[in-house]
């Protein structure tokens, strides 16, 4: 955690949003790298030893809670954010990086602008 707040790396904080008692940290996620055939129909999920691990089922992992909370609570922040931050940040290295003494006009030209535009 040091390590990222001294580069300025964000984390996400779940206590900003109201989301209940049941969705606190921490989240156990497990990947699922197998699919398996039931009478119920297709489960995803990872064999161990012990048994099958659904990655859907919210007593083996907490996929479910993790999605609910980014996509269901969090989306309009997160499209806020990559909106007002990244891409502004990404749009001024851009134009920093243009060599302002090529052959390309990025100026304004006033006279390429009607009177109806300036009013």
């Amino acid at each position: 955690m040091e390590d990222c707040e001294s580069n300025g790396i964000n984390i996400f904080n779940p206590t900003m949003f109201d989301l209940g008692e049941t969705a606190l940290p921490p989240y156990t996620v497990i990947g699922g790298d197998a699919v398996v055939w039931s009478e119920t129909g297709q489960k995803i999920g990872r064999q161990y030893p012990w048994g099958f691990a659904e990655v859907t089922n919210e007593e083996h992992c907490d996929y479910i809670t993790l999605h609910d909370i980014l996509l269901k609570h969090c989306i309009e922040d997160f499209i806020e954010y990559t909106d007002s931050v990244l891409y502004e940040n990404y749009r001024m290295d851009h134009l920093k990086a243009l060599d302002l003494n090529s052959s390309i006009d990025l100026s304004l030209n006033e006279s390429s602008f009607s009177e109806k535009d300036r009013s």
